[in-house]
């Protein structure tokens, strides 16, 4: 009788100790995913490990950069014009460009591919075995498609030619110009 009152005992402590775990890892968890909330203009946005989190018409969005980051870089009203008027938009880059900058590129064009309703192009300024699109330049682009060109530069800047935006910049700065435009598409920043 003794044993069975002691196994009892080892019974419940090991539920116990299960239970206490499981509350345990779970409040864990709920700490671990606070987020931080912020506001710009007129837009909440939930900052979390993923990055800042803003819901723009009923659609979430993820940046990697916060609006107040990247306001150094200008880009006028008539950039804004184009790429808001436009029917689609292509975005070209050089497929010959180090595999860093590449990555950056690929991570830039998917995400602003995802962050607006326009249907979105690819092109290449060189011949390509890597990348099977239309070799293009500046030259083709038009009011209805205009063009976004990645152009690999130390210097970062956003620069209107015509009917092209050039966005010069390097490995992580590719990001940050890619979400300045995408911003300003979705009309959080001005």
């Amino acid at each position: 009788m003794k044993k069975e009152k002691n196994k009892k005992w080892g019974v419940i402590i090991f539920t116990l100790f299960i239970s206490l775990t499981m509350i345990l890892s779970i409040f864990a968890i709920v700490l671990d995913n606070q987020s931080t909330s912020l506001k710009y203009n007129g837009f909440k946005f939930l900052q979390t490990n993923d990055g800042y989190k803003v819901n723009v018409n009923g659609v979430a969005y993820t940046f990697q950069y916060y609006p107040t980051q990247l306001e150094n870089f200008n880009l006028s009203q008539n950039t804004n014009d184009i790429l808001s008027n436009s029917v689609a938009i292509a975005i070209l880059f050089d497929p010959n460009s180090t595999l860093d900058d590449l990555m950056y590129i690929d991570y830039a064009r998917f995400n602003f591919d995802d962050r607006t309703d326009k249907p979105i192009y690819f092109g290449i300024t060189q011949e390509s075995e890597t990348y099977l699109f239309p070799v293009l330049s500046c030259d083709n682009a038009t009011a209805e498609v205009p063009f976004i060109v990645f152009n690999i530069s130390t210097e970062t800047s956003i620069v209107q030619d015509n009917n092209c935006i050039i966005l010069n910049a390097k490995l992580l700065e590719i990001m940050a110009v890619e979400e300045r435009i995408s911003y300003q598409m979705l009309g959080v920043m001005k």
